[in-house]
Formats: structure tokens, sequence, C-alpha cells
């Protein structure tokens, strides 16, 4: 009886000294393997960045909003087609609408119906590797930039809309996209940048910020080898206040998910004129015709098109 209980007694002290060395090797392989899904969801998601998801157009929605709407095709700046709805003007000014990432034409169809009514020609149009448009490949404003000016020819051929009469009104990435392009473009005659980062690092770090550099390197590594992007190239805050002469309106929510309010005075100091900037008692990225402001919002948005691309004696029809 004596030499049982002795037994078990050593069976089980030998059990607690195996047990912190199972441990030491169980360890370093949960880590292991968590860190292998960190990277893994991480690179994932990161390849949505360059090579976004396509969000199905609602042609007959657009139909609907958009009455006097046709359906437009135009090359982009390396011949890729872009697909978008285009409106005739009535008042002699026209206003090119690019929408954001993982969006399509639809998400400033609202913007493009108000500033419809009040007689402007619009066009919206799905940026590349977006919507009905070719590509595979988003560049964040790099492409989309030239896009844009691509975007303005069509509608001076179509409408010979003089140079200064026409405005671009970008969100998120088509806010870079916009900028880029009017900081060269004279044909620009305003401006309006709504939910943009100041920089993409910056955005990726918000994006990608839950595992520190486990999550915001690989994320940035990845978006570059597959979009070629060049981040010194889409740093909208060091081009901003090169516009410091032209007629410019800065867009933010004031609890945008996507884009902390921190950036939006960023982007306001960088312009070097914090009186462009709106703040839009908003919950959303973008979508401000649906905010708590929105008659605030849609005033503001035609009174500074009308002030800087029709003479103030055209009137609204």
């Amino acid at each position: 009886m004596q030499s049982l209980t002795t037994d078990t007694r050593q069976t089980r002290g030998t059990m607690r000294v195996r047990w912190p060395k199972r441990l030491l090797l169980v360890i370093p392989l949960v880590g292991t393997v968590m860190l292998v899904l960190i990277l893994s969801t991480t690179v994932w998601r990161a390849v949505t960045l360059v090579r976004p998801p396509r969000l199905a157009v609602d042609e007959p929605e657009i139909t609907r909003e958009l009455p006097a709407a046709e359906q437009v095709t135009f090359q982009g700046v390396d011949g890729v087609q872009l697909v978008g709805n285009f409106v005739a003007p009535r008042n002699g000014a026209a206003v090119v609408l690019v929408h954001g990432l993982y969006a399509n034409r639809e998400e400033l169809l609202p913007e493009a119906r108000l500033l419809a009514e009040h007689g402007y020609g619009v066009l919206i149009y799905d940026n590349r590797a977006h919507g009905d448009s070719g590509g595979s490949v988003a560049t964040w404003g790099m492409l989309e930039s030239g896009d844009a000016a691509r975007a303005i020819d069509y509608v001076q051929q179509r409408t010979g809309v003089a140079a200064g009469k026409i405005g671009l009104l970008g969100l998120s990435i088509g806010g870079t996209a916009a900028l880029r392009e009017t900081t060269t473009d004279p044909r620009v005659g305003a401006l309006v940048v709504e939910a943009t980062y100041s920089s993409m690092a910056n955005e990726i770090e918000f994006m990608y910020s839950k595992y520190g550099p486990l999550s915001e390197l690989p994320a940035r590594w990845v978006a570059q080898l597959l979009g070629g992007l060049d981040y010194s190239q889409i740093e909208p805050k060091d081009i901003v206040c090169g516009l410091r002469s032209r007629p410019l309106l800065l867009v933010y929510g004031s609890r945008d998910p996507d884009v902390p309010a921190t950036e939006a005075e960023r982007m306001a100091a960088a312009a070097c004129r914090p009186d462009a900037l709106l703040v839009v008692n908003s919950d959303s990225h973008g979508r401000y015709m649906e905010s708590a402001d929105s008659s605030a919002y849609s005033e503001r948005l035609v009174d500074f098109f009308d002030s800087h691309l029709q003479d103030v004696t055209v009137a609204h029809g």
C-alpha cells in the first residue's frame, strides 16, 4: 500500500514537471498560428486596396434619379474604358464627380442630382477597377487623376463648356484624384474634396492599426507591390496649399468612421486656408445628403459652384 502511494506521488510529480514543458512547446505554436492568421488576414484585406471587389451598378436607380442622363463611355488616360452617366448643362457649366474606393458612380448620385436640378451638366463615372469600367487595379489617384482629365475632355467635347466653367468633386480617393488633376489643369474652375485623407500612409495606418506594425507594414508592401503605388505621388497634404489661388471646398463628416476628425484638421491646415473647411454633422463616410446637415451641405455646395463657375446673373432652372 505504501509503495502504491509512493508511486502515485512520483507519477503526479512527474506530471507536474511535464506540463510546464508542454506549455513551453504550445505557447510558441499558438503564437505562430496567431501570427500567420494576422498576416494572412492583413494580406487578403490589403489586396482589396488595389484590387477592390466590384459593386454592381443599379442603372434603373440612376435613371430614376437622373432622368435626363444618358449612359456614356470614354477612355481613361491609358486607354481603359470608363463607363458613366452624363447630363448636359443648362447654365453653361458642368461638374465631374469622382467616387471613392469600394464604390461605384452611384455613390455621388445625390450630389449629381442636386447639381443637375440647378442647371449644371454632370458626369458621374465608375473609376477604373470599379463598377462597369475596365481595369483591374485601383491606383489611389495616380492614374485616376489622368482619368479625371479625360472626363473633362469628354464634357468639353460634348458641350463646348469653356475652361474655368468646369468643376471637380471627388470623394475619398476620388478626392485625391481630383486634387492631383486640379493642380495641373487650369480648366478646373472650382474643386470640392470630400472625406479625403491627408496621405495614403495615414489612411493605411488608420485602417490597419489593430496589430500595429504586424498589420500596417504588410498592408503597405502589398498595396505597393500589387498596385505599383508610389506613395510620394499620393500625398494630398503636400500639394493642396499649391491651390491657394484656386476655389477650394473641403468637406468632412464630424464622425466619419473611416476618416478621423484629425484628418480634416490636417487638410485644412495644409490647404493654407482654414476657411475652406466645412464639417458636416454626419456619422458616415460621405453620404452627406443623408445627414442631419443635408440642407446646409446642399446649399453650401450649390453656392460654392455658383460663385465660381457661372455668372451670378445666371438663374437656376
